[in-house]
């Protein structure tokens, strides 16, 4: 919906390893930003987890007025040093989030060891389960923006993450969680509603008329 790029359908993804939620997840995402996007005027992103890293597979970047960053489609995103990243971590299943740490500790940058090696890591994900977000607002990524994370529930299965971005010179962190935590758990529950609706309904394809 944010970008002239295509995504496979359902019915292909049954060609391969059967229906993928996350396909549909994504197809659900365009809408929902759509309605949301104008009110909260800030970017939003839809991230999912990829070989240690959140690629943004929707976004409003393009379309929001107080975007900074274009092109964001795509682009893949740290985990440690970011707030989808950091949600992922802390939500995702006990067992897959061990495996992931094992992978980073082996493969993680000189900036992303040092969460290693401080534990911050451990409070991080700690803050954000209580929360139920995850937030990035010292720079550490991208230096003038900061942002808050929500992880998309389905079924005990992280989906991915809706983000909203602003510019760090616009709002403090405080701020910031009071005006859009609220929204942004919305947005995700509403994205995982509607994908049980989906779900409830069947994936059955129109046949085409002869």
């Amino acid at each position: 919906a944010s970008a002239n790029r295509w995504r496979v359908t359902r019915l292909a993804a049954r060609l391969g390893d059967g229906y993928s939620l996350i396909s549909e997840a994504c197809r659900i995402v365009g809408p929902i930003f759509g309605e949301w996007g104008p009110r909260l005027v800030w970017p939003l992103d839809f991230s999912v987890y990829h070989d240690a890293h959140m690629i943004i597979q929707e976004t409003t970047h393009s379309r929001s007025p107080l975007s900074i960053d274009r092109g964001m489609m795509g682009y893949h995103m740290p985990l440690f040093r970011t707030a989808p990243g950091r949600a992922y971590l802390a939500f995702c299943q006990d067992a897959e989030r061990e495996t992931i740490l094992m992978q980073l500790r082996r493969t993680a940058s000189p900036e992303d060891m040092a969460y290693f090696v401080s534990g911050r890591i451990d409070s991080i994900i700690e803050e954000a389960r209580e929360a139920g977000f995850a937030t990035r607002s010292d720079g550490e990524f991208r230096p003038k923006t900061s942002s808050i994370a929500v992880p998309v529930l389905f079924k005990d299965q992280v989906l991915g993450c809706v983000s909203i971005i602003w510019s760090r010179s616009a709002l403090d962190m405080t701020t910031a969680i009071n005006l859009y935590a609220g929204p942004m758990k919305t947005i995700a529950s509403t994205i995982a509603a509607r994908l049980g609706d989906t779900a409830s309904g069947g994936f059955s394809e129109p046949t085409p008329a002869a």
